[in-house]
């Protein structure tokens, strides 16, 4: 019974902790800690005896390590040997241990009972008795916790888990990955990229499946550094040594290539604070020139590109690279085909840009009245330019974008804003006590909720909203989404807690997107100021 007891507590811990992290990652080669853990799991203990023998240099988790020795002592009638390694483990490894913790106990009794303590064994199980426990033994490993914001892509949570929590890290892999994760989602690919390689060279078998992933996110690094020969060099050794026609397919080396041959956007800026009118119109414009030309810009922070139509694109001598097809995906989640167009130069206010990148996208959509609006729409300058700038800040009192000479310090312990795999804003807000992701974006009127949202808050928001539809007409058509509206929404970003009438919530998933919803122009402008700094990744509303 003691045995019995002792495995299955084992069997949850291990399942939940080691398998759970490292299947995370698809391995299709096993690492040595997942084969000890499979022997506990499948309480093979002739098995984990000779792969711990045959293998122990190759353990990078110490405390997989003082398991396995433990079972073995245990297992292999060597009490004497296995008393102070399950001492070391029920004192300085509680939290890892899990819910397994009182079976260790057990076993570590019945230890010195084999070697005729019993006065040990009993005042063991009096200091911890098997019935309790406690909600520290049951919190997940700091491993664990990070693979779970990885599987879930919240960066912004695996940031703050790992500042928070990295002295208690012992795995090194899962240390390396988290800030790789990390420095290519936070704006920091110069810091990202020789962790990367370390990654891709040092632990492809740990990697896994996700092996492609990691190349294809360091690529991306390279490309925001505008080394894209790099870029191509290591995709091109990927796709040549990878068996999966699917992935192969997946890394479009054309566009890479086009890229390549583009060159790096440059721009010059006034060594002081640049300030540039806006106005808007369901979404905000600015004025500038394009290759000498005036026009008014879309200035979208919800846009992960530059795009223009092909009839502008014309009218404004852009060249236009026809081999550079690549798929983006328009704000109602549909995806067009783009191809690769050049800016010699782009003023906007006291800026210069020059070899500045767009994606030509056809707007119009199939439907009459959208089209319309769509044939009209002006060119959308998106987070590639302002990541150059570093901090935007919007004056909403005198409608003016303020490029300041200083940056704003850092005004919290954490970002509450990331770039997501569409290279888009996720930005944190709190809504009763819960944080909620939404998409950054001055390139839309509203403040919105999606499905999720409805789900977590379905009884209140059917007994409280009054049902409506939402439209919306962009890049890919046009979408048309049931929704309730709430009379009023209320929720905070750092100190500073706002309200607004009239919310929208989609009752109707969306397959495109994880987001909580997007936060609108008519949200930011409830407040006289609100900062976007690219560098420390966060927005700010000072008082």
């Amino acid at each position: 019974m003691l045995l019995y007891t002792k495995l299955n507590a084992m069997r949850r811990y291990l399942f939940t902790t080691l398998i759970a992290l490292i299947t995370v990652f698809n391995v299709s080669a096993q690492s040595i800690e997942q084969r000890l853990a499979d022997c506990i799991n499948a309480q093979d203990w002739l098995t984990l005896k000779q792969v711990y023998e045959d293998h122990k240099s190759e353990i990078q988790l110490p405390f997989m390590d003082k398991l396995s020795q433990f079972f073995i002592c245990s297992f292999f009638n060597q009490p004497k040997q296995a008393i102070p390694i399950g001492l070391d483990l029920i004192t300085n490894h509680k939290t890892d241990l899990g819910d397994s913790f009182a079976g260790m106990v057990s076993i570590l009794a019945e230890d010195y009972r084999n070697v005729d303590d019993n006065v040990k064994a009993t005042e063991l199980l009096e200091t911890y008795p098997q019935s309790k426990g406690s909600s520290e033994e049951s919190k997940p490993s700091i491993e664990q916790r990070l693979a779970d914001c990885i599987n879930s892509q919240d960066m912004l949570t695996l940031k703050q888990v790992y500042e928070d929590h990295k002295s208690e890290i012992q795995l090194p892999f899962m240390d390396k990955l988290s800030q790789f994760f990390i420095c290519s989602f936070f704006n920091q690919p110069k810091q990202a990229i020789p962790i990367g390689l370390d990654l891709i060279t040092n632990h492809k078998t740990d990697l896994g499946d996700a092996f492609t992933a990691i190349v294809q996110l360091l690529g991306n690094n390279y490309r925001e550094l505008g080394d894209n020969v790099k870029a191509i060099e290591l995709l091109e050794t990927s796709v040549n040594s990878s068996n999966s026609e699917e992935y192969k397919r997946s890394i479009n080396m054309e566009y890479y290539k086009t890229l390549n041959e583009v060159g790096v956007m440059t721009f010059k800026i006034p060594n002081k604070d640049v300030v540039i009118p806006f106005e808007i119109n369901d979404k905000m414009y600015v004025s500038g020139k394009i290759n000498g030309k005036k026009e008014d810009f879309i200035w979208d922070t919800g846009a992960g590109t530059n795009f223009i139509s092909p009839q502008l694109a014309e009218k404004y001598g852009l060249k236009i690279y026809e081999n550079s097809s690549s798929m983006v995906v328009g704000g109602t989640g549909a995806s067009v085909d783009a191809k690769v167009a050049i800016a010699d130069k782009l003023v906007i206010g006291a800026i210069t840009f020059k070899n500045v990148l767009f994606h030509v996208a056809d707007f119009r959509s199939g439907n009459a009245i959208a089209d319309k609006i769509l044939s009209e729409m002006k060119p959308f300058l998106g987070l590639p330019l302002m990541n150059k700038l570093k901090e935007i800040q919007f004056d909403f009192e005198n409608n003016k974008i303020i490029i300041p000479k200083n940056l704003t310090p850092m005004p919290f312990k954490h970002s509450n804003i990331c770039f997501n795999a569409a290279k888009i804003i996720d930005f944190q807000i709190t809504s009763e006590g819960k944080p909620l992701i939404l998409n950054f974006d001055t390139g839309s009127n509203f403040l919105a909720l999606f499905y999720p949202y409805f789900q977590n808050n379905k009884q209140r928001i059917e007994s409280t909203g009054k049902l409506d539809s939402l439209r919306m007409a962009s890049i890919g058509g046009v979408n048309i989404t049931k929704s309730y509206v709430l009379p009023n929404f209320t929720y905070t970003i750092g100190d500073v807690e706002n309200s607004i009438c009239d919310l929208h919530v989609e009752i109707t998933p969306r397959d495109h997107t994880t987001l909580d919803g997007y936060f609108g122009i008519e949200a930011m402008k409830l407040n006289k100021k609100l900062i976007f700094n690219l560098q420390d990744m966060f927005i700010y509303i000072p008082e």
